[in-house]
């Protein structure tokens, strides 16, 4: 199979219902980028025009190799250019409030899968979190974080180990949560894959498991607010305890915890045979919706 060829095979538009006002204190952008990374772009946007990176609004990242639409907030008194490289920007109009991570209502998906069997359609999915949350080290990153070991964390990340609390602090809180995230990512995936029946397939960070019916219920994406569960008691043997997501010395790294629904719905999937450009014979173009954090690559995983 061969997914994400060309980023024109991976389209990702992001679903919201913003409502605008005439002079409101935020202007609201439609941003468009093709093979960038969704920080990047915004690091690139905060040099060339001069708007703080801490001041750029937006509700979430997006996938890097691909073609994608999502909106971003700037305080209105900064005028953004239609396009620095292959990013592209169009005014939308002002809003009240700045774009905050989440809010969106989802994501719809158009993909071509190519060298393949035909994909079936679904309606639902396992909810896992795709291999992309994890990175390279994310989640040994995370779990530094979490457990304190800030020495240990910044001879991994490469900062300097003197000061390690000052060195830490020097980093986007974005990217710091991103890593705690991602352990956090890790530890649902695991627990939920052992807790259900059916077919298993290895990934980076372990072994998803695709059941054939639909499993209903939520599992905790644990935190310091969380109950004690099947995934804390999964993460007491990796050596972490709830207490353990409250950060008294960078108190912004705490993190609360929440649930995640275990299954969640594929609205409007459809699969169509189209031509394969590259490799001939035949590809499918997928198209699909999504609630907000959940991801199109499991979809169609789960399809084949």
């Amino acid at each position: 199979m061969k997914l994400k060829y060309v980023p024109e095979d991976f389209v990702v538009r992001e679903h919201a219902s913003h409502h605008f006002v005439e002079g409101g204190p935020w202007a609201c952008y439609l941003l468009q980028k093709r093979d960038r990374n969704t920080l990047d772009v915004l690091k690139e946007l905060s040099n060339v025009v001069g708007v703080p990176l801490s001041k750029i609004g937006y509700a979430g990242t997006k996938d890097k190799h691909a073609v994608t639409y999502q909106y971003i907030t700037v305080p209105q008194q900064y005028k953004l250019p239609e396009r620095i490289g292959m990013s592209y920007f169009k005014f939308e109009g002002y809003l009240r409030d700045r774009i905050t991570i989440g809010d969106l209502e989802g994501n719809n998906f158009e993909i071509i899968i190519r060298k393949s069997s035909r994909p079936s359609s679904r309606d639902w999915i396992i909810n896992y979190f795709g291999e992309q949350r994890f990175g390279s080290n994310n989640v040994e990153l995370g779990k530094l974080l979490i457990k304190k070991k800030y020495k240990e964390f910044c001879t991994l990340y490469g900062l300097d180990i003197i000061d390690p609390i000052a060195q830490i602090k020097t980093v986007p809180r974005r990217l710091l949560l991103l890593f705690i995230h991602s352990y956090q990512s890790y530890a649902w995936n695991t627990v939920v894959a052992d807790s259900i029946e059916g077919k298993k397939e290895v990934y980076t960070q372990g072994v998803y498991c695709f059941p054939e019916e639909k499993v209903n219920g939520t599992m905790d994406l644990p935190g310091f607010l969380s109950s004690n569960s099947l995934v804390s008691e999964w993460m007491n043997n990796d050596g972490v305890k709830l207490s353990d997501f409250i950060n008294r010395s960078i108190p912004s790294l705490s993190v609360e915890g929440t649930k995640r629904l275990v299954s969640v719905p594929v609205t409007d999937c459809i699969v169509k045979e189209v031509p394969d450009d590259y490799f001939g014979g035949v590809a499918y173009k997928v198209t699909f919706g999504l609630p907000k954090g959940s991801y199109a690559t499991q979809v169609i995983r789960q399809m084949l």
